[in-house]
């Protein structure tokens, strides 16, 4: 007989010669796998179904509407495999290898152009298939666990209807976990959505691999992994989830574990000498992060960098308990850098060593909680900014595979708490279901709060007008904010009334960022712009000089300062600035004005022929621009050249034959040449 065994835990003491034996979980409609999967693969996708009408958002910019690559289709896609991530953008190397979602993208760029529909329908399909997969994954490693125990001789809380409930339950929670919207709702999150697919799709085929040996599954499945370190470096992290899973749910000893871990290191290794490759051989400037990524960059010392990042994992916690507000950037300065001496840093620093002692305490009876903990940490290992600093300081984005492990501890907790479990796995109506409902409440608000919140992501502007309120402490939210509604409402606005609001709003919000980091050069040139178009030129000068200072590689400074010095008869100033800008290979767009802006500034300084030249060259470039035509005439009557003066003003009346302005100075220009009755003529045209 074997002897009793000493009580751990939650295992309750059994007395066997064999194995005791476990209801097999009926098969009906509703404990049918594959009838589950699809169920929940329906679920989610209608939770993310309103993102399929949206617009291209935040970085679907810089992965799709101007990316050089992405639009140049399969073309492109040579390029995407043997640069680094931003190439087809711009040319700074920030160390990003991920070529698998830029090549999704090339390709429905090369079908579908300029069509947003396409790559968020296909986020939400990518998606609903993870949590299918996910299902069928947790359902196997759930009946896996109770052999295992029964085995053991023990019988822990996991009876047949456990092991249907809890992946069910844990699924449907992290399916409809609002965390998840950025992910989902941002296209160019498909990098987060592709690593943790066709990781999925690694793990699954491991596990058919260890019970039947066919060769072919660990094949597949090493290419499958290989596949999530080519969407996103975060994959690392999976080759610690790998022997966590097998450990606490299946019968493999560690040295079995190890041998299964050891092809997806040595896949990983060969991943990481093509990302070395591609990113060491670009020739492009490699990045340093500053404190505009990551705000833990201007902390004063080490420790108060660790303070802030342990602050921020208690964050992160709270997020999954309570995700509102949520935010597309947490950037500088909505993070506050604080000492270990702070409460928010020292009650995060005592939870999480308390969490993490409890894993371990309890990691060789392979508990359940001690495993969603360790899930949990390791995930959140190489985003967390605790071992290294990543290009963020916080974002919601970070918690989407992280968040499995919130789940299975709220799940199990809801399981034994309300006695879930006891609820067979045929479910059938009757007052035992009503069990069911605090967990239903809780997925009600979550997947209100997801469906809402995807709603912000519609476009720039939803999403920017909203997360300005959410992130009040950070320059970029205010800066973003302030620049949209320049851009889309201001410029496009011909009521002048509604386009002075728009304008003062613009101003309130890019003041705002600018008060936050006083050295933003953006905020400093988007506020020039702006306080020009309200005609504030003097401000205008100011912000414009200070863009210049902060940054005086960008030329469109130099633009507003020239403009705004000759409009506060600065014209030094404004022939300077100018001349930088036409001397520019980046110049772009407009450039007739500039000339124009120019030759006015020549003529406020006395130097007619330098006038003349540069408003010449204006007509050249935009044979259609009024306000050429008006200057030169202006120059060539005060020079005495009045022939060439009429001509122009008439053809400035082509475009505008009621213009009092220009037939005011058509006459003055009759009456110099001594044409009084001519003169008369356009007189009486000029008149109101």
């Amino acid at each position: 007989m074997n002897k009793q065994k000493k009580k751990s835990g939650n295992i309750k003491k059994v007395q066997t010669t064999s194995p005791p034996s476990i209801p097999p979980v009926q098969n009906s409609g509703y404990n049918n796998k594959k009838f589950i999967a699809g169920f929940l693969f329906v679920f989610s996708f209608l939770l993310y179904a309103n993102t399929i009408s949206h617009d291209y958002a935040l970085d679907d910019v810089a992965v799709i509407q101007q990316n050089k690559f992405t639009k140049q289709g399969i073309q492109g896609i040579s390029s995407m495999l043997t640069t680094f991530y931003w190439k087809g953008y711009w040319d700074t190397n920030a160390g990003l290898y991920r070529p698998l979602s830029l090549i999704s993208f090339a390709l429905e760029y090369e079908f579908f152009p300029d069509n947003p529909l396409i790559p968020h329908l296909v986020n939400v399909v990518l998606y609903a298939s993870a949590i299918a997969l996910l299902y069928l994954i947790l359902s196997r490693l759930f009946i896996s666990r109770v052999r295992v125990e029964t085995t053991a001789g023990t019988i822990r809380h996991l009876h047949s209807s456990a092991v249907f409930w809890l992946p069910f339950l844990v699924t449907l929670l992290f399916a409809a976990h609002p965390v998840h919207t950025e992910v989902v709702a941002n296209i160019k999150s498909r990098d987060e959505l592709l690593c943790f697919l066709s990781f999925l799709g690694a793990f699954f085929l491991l596990l058919r691999y260890s019970g039947q040996k066919k060769l072919i599954f660990l094949i597949i499945s090493l290419f499958l992994f290989f596949l999530s370190l080519l969407s996103k470096e975060g994959a690392l992290v999976f080759l610690g989830v790998i022997p966590l899973f097998l450990y606490f749910f299946t019968p493999l000893n560690t040295k079995t574990i190890l041998r299964l871990v050891i092809p997806f290191g040595m896949v990983a290794i060969i991943w990481y000498a093509l990302h070395s490759w591609v990113i060491s051989s670009d020739p492009s400037p490699k990045i340093t992060y500053s404190y505009l990524d990551n705000t833990l960059v201007s902390a004063k010392s080490f420790a108060e960098q660790k303070a802030t990042a342990a602050g921020m994992m208690g964050k992160y916690i709270l997020l999954l308990f309570y995700p509102h507000p949520l935010s597309y950037d947490y950037s500088f300065s909505e993070i506050d850098i604080i000492s270990f001496s702070h409460p928010k840093a020292f009650i995060s620093f005592l939870l999480c060593i308390g969490l993490l002692g409890f894993a371990f305490l309890r990691f060789m009876e392979r508990n359940l909680y001690s495993f969603a903990i360790l899930l949990f940490f390791v995930t959140m290992s190489m985003v967390s900014n605790i071992f290294m600093l990543i290009g963020a300081t916080f974002a919601d984005r970070l918690l989407f595979v992280p968040a499995l492990g919130f789940c299975l501890i709220i799940s199990m907790i809801f399981v034994r708490i309300f006695k879930i479990s006891d609820i067979p796995a045929t479910i059938n109506p009757g007052s035992r279901s009503l069990k069911l409902l605090p967990f239903a409440v809780v997925l009600a608000l979550y997947s209100f709060k997801t469906v809402t919140r995807n709603r912000d992501w519609k476009n720039n502007f939803t999403l920017f007008s909203k997360d300005v309120l959410a992130s009040t402490g950070s320059g970029r939210t205010h800066y973003n904010y302030g620049t949209e509604v320049m851009n889309r409402l201001a410029f496009k606005e011909k009521d002048e009334v509604k386009k002075k609001t728009y304008l003062e709003e613009a101003v309130k919000h890019l003041a705002a960022s600018l008060q936050i980091d006083p050295m933003a050069a953006n905020s400093c040139l988007n506020l020039a712009t702006a306080y020009y178009n309200l005609k504030d030129y003097k401000k205008a000068k100011e912000n414009a000089a200070l863009s210049v200072k902060y940054d005086s590689r960008d030329i469109k400074a130099y633009s507003v300062l020239g403009r705004a010095s000759y409009r506060v008869n600065d014209y030094p100033a404004a022939v300077k600035n100018l001349l930088k800008v036409t001397q520019s290979n980046n110049a772009e767009g407009n450039q007739d004005e500039i000339y124009n802006y120019l030759g006015a500034s020549y003529f406020g300084l006395g130097k007619a022929d330098s006038a003349i030249f540069f408003m010449n060259r204006a007509k050249e470039l935009n044979p259609s621009n009024k306000e050429v035509y008006i200057n030169l005439g202006s120059v060539y009557g005060t020079a005495g050249q009045f022939d060439k003066s009429i001509e122009n003003f008439r053809k400035a009346l082509e475009f505008d034959s009621a213009n009092k302005q220009v037939n005011y100075f058509l006459a003055l220009t009759y009456r110099n040449m001594g044409d009084t009755l001519t003169a008369a003529k356009y007189f009486r045209k000029a008149q109101p």
